[in-house]
């Protein structure tokens, strides 16, 4: 019987268990959850204890740092392993007090107050919203390499990419540029001071080039499915631009890269490509792009060919939304 099965190590029987964990996730038999449920509401619990102790309308944190450790406490234990054991719809809900009591404490509200109020303040999100974020997140995270695709097509999922079909950047295009690193830990909510002094820098930095060109995409107020692209230089001029086909912003955050690139290679000079995208900046970086994207600089490769500026090398980095 292949459920009854049992495993040795030098000739000593594994002994059975209906729960282990592993790598910080707990596994039960019959495919139950409710051990790990259970860490999860004793978890939250000391934590509602300990922001009591530490707020204090006087002297203790503040409303904006509790809702911090909230968010820092709270959110990463539920989103670390539950959402992959499949949690039912009775199992999400417990979940789902466990959040609203958290930011009831961190708020200083009372236990008892309207639920509905408080969602209506767009404080914080509910547990499926955090939990298909991680998921996504994950597999967007699988998806940027060959090895990942293939094991999210060996465990059933369709290895489909945000930005539509994507392919690899041609070996002799990617050696045309590169990808300044992409910092982590700047978001516009939680990391306000990071993206401040990084738009600072660049500001700076980007001032005393004269060859930069600035990347950005815009949605159409009146088509779902299209975009504006646009490439602009150094004195604020546009340089090119083109109404894109697309779902999303990021694809056509490629395009504007890919155009930029076009337009450096047809100057053959050595540009910096400044794009507020970390999405498109980290697709050129991982080598795999969009195909509109791709077939932009392929075609700029046939046209390049056999120029005596092959060895013109252009850098592409990555500068916050709000920053100049």
């Amino acid at each position: 019987n292949p459920i009854n099965q049992e495993l040795e190590i030098d000739g000593q029987p594994v002994r059975r268990t209906n729960k282990l964990r592993i790598l910080g996730m707990w596994l039960q038999e019959k495919g139950k959850r409710d051990h790990t449920i259970q860490l999860l509401e004793h978890s939250t619990k000391q934590i509602c204890r300990m922001l009591s102790r530490i707020t204090n309308k006087r002297k203790g944190v503040k409303e904006r740092d509790a809702l911090r450790i909230t968010s820092a406490l709270i959110i990463p234990r539920m989103t670390y392993a539950l959402p992959y054991l499949q949690p039912n719809k009775g199992e999400k809900n417990r979940m789902e007090t466990c959040i609203r009591k958290a930011y009831k404490q961190a708020l200083g509200v009372m236990t008892c107050a309207s639920t509905e109020k408080l969602m209506n303040m767009g404080v914080y999100g509910t547990y499926e919203e955090h939990s298909e974020t991680m998921l996504r997140f994950q597999m967007e995270r699988l998806e940027r390499t060959a090895a990942g695709r293939a094991l999210l097509v060996k465990l059933g999922y369709p290895a489909e990419d945000e930005g539509g079909d994507k392919t690899d950047i041609d070996s002799q295009i990617r050696s045309t540029f590169l990808v300044k690193p992409v910092p982590r830990n700047m978001d516009p909510k939680n990391h306000e001071g990071r993206r401040a002094a990084r738009s600072l820098e660049l500001d700076r930095f980007l001032k005393k080039k004269q060859m930069v060109l600035y990347v950005d995409a815009s949605k159409y107020r009146t088509k779902e499915n299209a975009r504006a692209v646009a490439v602009v230089n150094a004195n604020g001029k546009i340089v090119t631009g083109a109404s894109v086909r697309t779902r999303t912003t990021q694809a056509a955050e490629e395009i504007a890269i890919a155009l930029a690139l076009t337009e450096a290679n047809r100057q053959g000079l050595s540009y910096w490509i400044a794009t507020d995208s970390q999405a498109a900046a980290r697709a050129y970086r991982d080598g795999r792009i969009g195909r509109k994207a791709a077939s932009i600089l392929f075609e700029q490769k046939q046209h390049r060919h056999g120029s005596n500026n092959t060895n013109i090398q252009h850098t592409i980095i990555w500068v916050p939304d709000d920053w100049g």
